[in-house]
């Protein structure tokens, strides 16, 4: 079991190896949650930082009731066409299209 806990500045901070994450996720989320940063490391190493979401503008204008959550897709649902030409025959009808 390789953890390692250091306080720093910003509060408390673990260091924990791959395998040692892997066998206890739910154990290491719920201490991000009470505001741990964990370091992921690999044979000593560090290769991940898992750190609670920071609260953003947007959230505190929602809290607010001055904007509301992005609903649904922000782009729209494009269905692949299928077509028998050329790409210099698709090139001349999209750049016709733009005229």
């Amino acid at each position: 079991m390789e953890v390692a806990r250091s306080d720093d500045d910003d509060g408390s901070r673990l260091e924990v190896g791959v395998a040692e994450l892997r066998a206890h996720l739910s154990r290491y989320l719920a201490q991000v949650r009470q505001g741990v940063e964990v370091v992921v490391t690999d044979h000593g190493h560090p290769i991940a930082h898992i750190a609670a979401r920071r609260r953003t503008t947007l959230d505190d204008l929602i809290a607010q009731g001055r904007a509301r959550p992005p609903v649904g897709r922000t782009r729209p649902n494009v269905k692949p066409v299928e077509y028998s030409g050329t790409l210099d025959d698709i090139t001349r009808a999209v750049q016709s299209q733009r005229r």
